[in-house]
């Protein structure tokens, strides 16, 4: 079931399922203050749950809970692919006067995801899924798994960019989108590091950045959710 039980790994099963539990307790902890109640709120309890459901879905990739690997590797796909447009959708939230080129950035960006949720659930783009020991691998039917990284990285690299740009303008929220930012960054950069010190673990990118992604929701749930926020 789950390969080198004596070690613990930095992705390994038992860190898989307790990074549920943290990530969960955020989801209650954000609640509790009245998140719901709020925009910002109620995209940062929904990118918690899915941080949470994909590393759930990767630990059963190793333990095979109910369903078939390739089933879970789907679910945990699903639940990612729905990361970037939550982030561009959280970005746009801050900004006061929402021009129309700005919802209709985020109106893409659901539209980008929407797609790719749609083939996830139809099946046929993962071909293939194991237990790495320190991480999950996936397999992604060619051209899916390039089309897939531009989408990834292209709507990342834009919710940066609004960021900055939305906090060269506003005082009132900088402190959060500066965070924001950091919070990114906490995972994109060790990812960033471990595929070009070894390049074998490209294959392992999804569960590495949500693996590193625990950090994000440390941020999202300290400095950048604001309980005073309407």
């Amino acid at each position: 079931m789950f390969k080198n039980k004596s070690t613990l790994y930095c992705f390994s099963p038992p860190v898989m399922i307790a990074t549920v539990i943290i990530e969960l307790c955020l989801l209650v902890w954000i609640l509790a203050r009245k998140a719901l109640k709020q925009r910002q709120g109620r995209i940062i309890a929904l990118v918690l749950l899915m941080l949470a459901v994909f590393q759930f879905a990767e630990y059963n990739i190793c333990g095979r809970l109910g369903l078939h690997g390739y089933q879970w590797a789907e679910i945990g796909f699903m639940s990612i692919t729905l990361l970037p447009p939550l982030g561009v959708h959280l970005i746009s939230t801050y900004n006061d006067k929402l021009t129309r080129s700005w919802k209709a950035v985020v109106i893409l960006a659901y539209a980008n995801a929407a797609l790719w949720l749609g083939m996830f659930a139809l099946g046929g783009i993962i071909t293939g899924e194991s237990c790495g020991g320190n991480y999950a691998i996936f397999d992604i039917r060619d051209p899916a798994t390039t089309f897939y990284t531009l989408y990834y990285y292209l709507w990342l690299g834009i919710a940066v960019v609004m960021a900055y740009l939305l906090n060269k303008r506003t005082l009132e929220k900088r402190r959060q989108l500066e965070w924001f930012i950091i919070g990114y960054a906490t995972f994109l950069i060790p990812t960033g590091i471990t595929a070009l010190v070894r390049p074998a673990a490209l294959r392992g990118v999804p569960s590495i950045m949500c693996g590193f992604a625990v950090i994000y929701a440390f941020i999202l749930a300290f400095k950048v959710f604001d309980k005073s926020a309407k």
